[in-house]
This record gives structure tokens, C-alpha cells and sequence, in this order.
């Protein structure tokens, strides 16, 4: 099943409140820019890793916690968050 691209509307929203264009947002990441517009346009699959969380949300001066807030509520508003087991 292919999964629908969802734009991560809140990393245009944190690179318009840096003044960051995709290149700011890869020197500052460590992510090709290509990578970085990919990820930010939902090309990169519904999920990030905690590896590219973390260099993001550093590049944005953002705690992991605070990072994984918006991309939480980026899950949930495209019903990409599957039921837990545990629930």
C-alpha cells in the first residue's frame, strides 16, 4: 500500500520564523537539501527517524520533545499514527 504525501507544513512554518531557505536548513542539519525538501514535502515516508529528528529539530535550536510535539500533531492530522498494541 502506497502511503499519500502529506506536506509537513510546520517545517515551512519553522524555516519562515529562521528566515531559512533549504539550504540554510541543510548547513544547519547536516541534511542534503534535497533530503530537506523531500522530508518537508512528505516525500521521505510518513515517519522520521530519531536520527534525522534530532539534527533537525538542533537546527532549529528545538529540544527533541518539543520537535516530536509538531510531528506528532503532523501524524495525527494525516491519520499516520497506527493504533498501539497496548491501547
Amino acid at each position: 500500500m502506497v502511503t499519500p504525501m502529506f506536506k509537513r507544513n510546520y517545517l515551512k512554518a519553522l524555516r519562515a520564523q529562521k528566515n531559512y531557505t533549504f539550504d540554510d536548513l541543510s548547513f544547519h542539519s547536516g541534511i542534503s537539501r534535497n533530503h530537506c525538501i523531500s522530508i518537508e514535502h512528505g516525500r521521505r515516508g510518513s515517519r522520521l527517524t530519531l536520527e534525522m529528528a534530532k539534527k533537525i529539530a538542533d537546527a532549529f535550536d528545538l529540544t527533541l520533545d518539543k520537535f516530536y510535539l509538531y510531528e506528532s500533531k503532523y501524524l495525527s492530522e494525516n491519520n499516520l499514527v497506527r493504533p498501539s498494541i497496548y491501547d
